[in-house]
């Protein structure tokens, strides 16, 4: 959602962050996750010794080290964490494909409010993947070889 970038750029530039991103908790919904890193605090973390873990999941590394680094989250006005617009199944698929299908000709247009206002008035059915799919893989825990 370009509206939601352009806001957290904005925030972002606005203050001294290091990182911020939406996610840390999260509160829109999975498939809008933004991360946002300085790259002078990119340059910080490469001189730093890095775990396998660290060299895989950067901002990871970046957020566990507060004494380092600035890092804030952005967040929703009201939590849409449970919602699914991301691809990683077919109802994600179908979801994203119904949202394009009433949106078409104004793909660069809708923004987040547009799809609610589908969403309730029954236009548009949620994704039936649940909410605890996401980041399913770094729930199970990293495996690094």
């Amino acid at each position: 959602m370009p509206e939601l970038l352009d806001q957290m750029i904005n925030h972002f530039e606005s203050h001294n962050y290091d990182y911020l991103s939406n996610t840390q908790p999260p509160t829109y919904p999975d498939g809008l996750d933004i991360e946002i890193i300085s790259s002078k605090a990119f340059l910080e973390y490469s001189k730093l010794e890095l775990s396998a873990e660290d060299r895989e999941h950067v901002t990871l590394g970046i957020t566990k080290r507060p004494d380092l680094f600035n890092c804030s989250n952005y967040f929703s006005k009201k939590d849409l964490s449970s919602m699914r617009w991301t691809v990683d199944y077919e109802e994600d698929y179908n979801f994203v494909s119904d949202v394009y299908g009433f949106f078409q000709g104004q793909e660069m247009e809708f923004t987040i409010d547009d799809i609610l206002d589908a969403i309730n008035s029954g236009k548009i059915r949620e994704s039936l993947k649940t909410h605890l799919f996401r980041n399913i893989t770094l729930a199970k825990g990293i495996k690094i070889e």
